[in-house]
């Protein structure tokens, strides 16, 4: 009889750690679509990818900026 009670209170232990596995979504059943969600978080709308191209086209190129241009001399003069 104790033995039976030792098998069962293993049983249910067991069942209890291997329980927030399967809620966590690693069953079989979950992997299509956990597949889809990857596939869709990694590839962004093709709506978003055209209003960005348009939004770098209607950003002015950079100036060439020399902020010290000022304070260098022409003349060569030793330094």
């Amino acid at each position: 009889m104790r033995s039976l009670i030792a098998v069962a209170a293993l049983l249910a232990v067991l069942g209890l750690v291997a329980s927030p596995a399967l809620a966590q979504g690693m069953g079989p059943s979950n992997a299509r679509a956990q597949q889809q969600a990857r596939d869709a978080k990694n590839k962004p709308p093709k709506a978003d990818e055209d209003a960005y191209k348009n939004a770098l086209k209607s950003v002015p190129a950079p100036k060439n900026v020399d902020p010290w241009g000022n304070m260098r001399s022409d003349s060569k003069s030793g330094r």
